[in-house]
């Protein structure tokens, strides 16, 4: 069993790419050629694990719930003879409750992989063994470092980790959380099917408010003369334009215009834009999406 997981581990390996020192992407995997490319969604910006909790409601979606389910104690329980259960003390509460691994507390552990299963939809953690078969250490794996492959009517996974190296897993030896929507292999994650678009806009919202303050809330003017100007007095003009009211502190800077000129704004501003109607809507609806109130 170990040599054919050992070349399923193998062949996988030989079709990932070398791109981005990653390792872990196949060429018919079209989120993840995304990321790689850099290559942004509907919405605009990239949205994946990393960018999506750069939005203050996604993180706070996810630490919330995250941080509840790993406060939660593990209890283990037998079936009963009447069919109901009981609570009995096993070998590995310490390791579900306590120390799964000499690495990581059992509360940071559950957090990885809570978290895991919301950006990415699945959580996986190896189970290590020794000789006699007694589980002895709990590993958390990224999702990213997981390839699931089935065979027939067992699953056999292939991590490739930048630490623990390229091998192959046997379902006995995985710990599979399962996130919604199970097609057999992989779960459907929050970011990618539920709030792709939300996160998008609240990325671009953001984008387009810091540069928004940064202007100093002037969008774009133009400046009209009712009489011929030169070069030089449009270039002197314009640098002193920006001068004056570029950046926050000199947002409310008067602007003094001769010879008859006047401006007009040439883009929305911020009310008429909406922005801020926007960004209250994206919250609302990621918020739906991980249904957190």
């Amino acid at each position: 069993m170990f040599d054919k997981l050992r070349e399923l581990a193998v062949q996988w390996a030989a079709q990932k790419l070398s791109v981005q020192n990653s390792g872990r992407y196949k060429l018919s995997d079209r989120q993840a050629m995304s990321e790689i490319f850099q290559m942004p969604g509907t919405a605009g910006p990239l949205v994946n694990a990393a960018t999506s909790m750069q939005v203050s409601a996604v993180y706070a979606c996810v630490s919330l719930i995250a941080g509840a389910i790993a406060s939660l104690p593990l209890a283990f329980y037998k079936r009963a003879a009447d069919g109901g259960r009981e609570s009995i003390k096993h070998d590995l509460w310490w390791l579900f409750n306590e120390q799964p691994s000499p690495l990581i507390p059992a509360a940071v552990f559950w957090e990885y992989i809570i978290t895991a299963i919301l950006l990415q939809g699945d959580g996986f953690a190896m189970l290590v063994r020794d000789r006699n078969g007694v589980i002895k250490e709990i590993i958390p794996l990224s999702p990213l470092d997981v390839q699931v492959m089935r065979d027939g009517s067992t699953l056999t996974y292939a991590v490739n980790d930048q630490h623990l190296g390229t091998f192959g897993v046997h379902q006995d030896d995985m710990l599979h959380f399962f996130g919604f929507g199970f097609n057999g292999l992989r779960c459907m994650s929050v970011i990618k099917h539920a709030a792709a678009q939300a996160i998008g806009t609240a990325l671009s919202t953001d984008q387009y408010a810091t540069s928004f303050f940064h202007n100093g809330a002037h969008p774009s003017h133009v400046i009209t003369y009712p009489n011929p100007v030169t070069a030089e007095q449009i270039d002197a003009l314009r640098s002193r334009w920006a001068q004056r009211t570029a950046g926050l502190s000199n947002a409310h800077m008067p602007l003094v215009l001769t010879s008859g000129a006047t401006v007009k704004e040439l883009s929305l501003n911020a009310e008429d834009a909406q922005l801020m109607e926007v960004r209250k809507f994206t919250v609302i609806d990621i918020c739906r999406a991980f249904g957190v109130p």
